[in-house]
């Protein structure tokens, strides 16, 4: 037995399943209304408060002549989140070589981040393409693109427990030294935490390995080496014009690139980017290119000396990636390493 009820709900039912289109697309439309809002009004929160950005159409100049910049805070936000994406490219980079050839999965990872990199350019680039920008970033990425092939064979001849840290304390130090010679003066806050950070690098990647027996070189050297390249990367990307936007990664990229593709020829192993290119890799090659981007817009924002080091962090993100993903052991080393670097980064950034 129905009643008026019943029959009521009956009805209501039936006007509802009549038109599900109606209700789906209104769902899809107030979510993208939402999505809109809120993307809309993080944008415009990064055009006032963050310092990259607003360099990107402002004069840096001013900060030269201060002895603190109001942008600190800002700078050290873009240095971590350019450690953070450099450490998570390094760890799909590694993922990727176990696959690929190393050199191939550095030069296809650059292909890809060029491309990228050229889709930013009319939104992120200048107002006037410099040579003189251009010339600064290819400068930077054939050191930096050398200093890689130096931290590659470190790696595959001697022992990831030398070539590793000794790297990226270099990588560190030699942007943090050209900055205190151009005249850089971090403040105490911020020198104390840049001592802390340091040695935090060599403990996060300081790695256990077995001793065979066999004598073998410690890649010393190569790590070394490596470590300078890098380094220089930094201090020769840092001297482009701030109003040049992400116009010196394009020099950087049109230097690296066909380095190493050179390269793989002289040692007659041509790489064919299309048999070597995955999601890995792909994904490897944008996070490179962020990092780059973000690492611009932080030195952008604050002192070279600091701006560095912050950035030199990146070991930790990979080591914290491997962690979870790969699920590999995390040493007390390390984890007193990570410790280390957030007081580093806490310090400095209040200095």
């Amino acid at each position: 037995m129905t009643t008026v009820a019943d029959d009521d709900h009956r009805k209501k039912r039936r006007r509802r399943s009549a038109s599900p289109e109606l209700d789906y697309s209104f769902v899809h439309l107030a979510t993208f209304r939402t999505l809109r809002t809120k993307a809309g009004a993080i944008f415009r929160f990064l055009w006032k408060n963050c310092a990259g950005i607003e360099f990107l159409c402002s004069d840096h100049a001013a900060y030269r002549t201060q002895g603190r910049s109001r942008y600190a805070s800002q700078m050290v936000a873009f240095a971590v989140l350019s450690a953070i994406t450099y450490g998570a490219a390094d760890f799909l980079g590694g993922v990727a070589s176990k696959r690929h050839r190393p050199i191939a999965v550095v030069a296809v990872s650059q292909m890809v981040g060029a491309v990228l990199l050229l889709g930013l350019l009319p939104v992120l680039g200048p107002d006037q393409y410099r040579l003189t920008d251009l010339g600064w970033g290819a400068a930077a990425g054939l050191l930096g693109g050398a200093g890689l092939i130096f931290f590659y064979r470190g790696l595959s001849t001697g022992r990831m427990s030398v070539v590793a840290p000794l790297s990226a304390v270099m990588t560190a130090l030699v942007p943090l030294a050209f900055g205190l010679v151009i005249g850089e003066r971090p403040s105490t806050l911020s020198t104390i935490g840049v001592a802390a950070a340091i040695p935090a690098i060599a403990l996060i990647t300081r790695d256990r390995t077995n001793n065979d027996g066999q004598p073998r070189s410690t890649g010393a050297l190569d790590g070394f080496i490596a470590g300078i390249g890098f380094g220089t990367f930094f201090i020769l990307i840092s001297r482009t014009d701030p109003a040049s936007g992400l116009w010196p990664l394009v020099g950087a990229r049109l230097a690296s690139i066909p380095f190493v593709l050179l390269l793989a020829a002289g040692f007659r192993n041509p790489i064919r980017p299309l048999e070597e290119l995955d999601a890995t890799v792909a994904w490897a090659g944008v996070l490179d290119i962020a990092a780059n981007g973000l690492y611009l817009f932080a030195v952008r924002a604050g002192l070279l000396s600091l701006a560095s080091v912050v950035t030199s962090l990146y070991p930790a993100s990979t080591i914290i990636l491997a962690r979870i993903v790969l699920k590999e052991r995390m040493t007390a080393t390390r984890l007193l390493g990570i410790v280390l670097a957030l007081v580093g980064i806490a310090l400095i950034a209040t200095g």
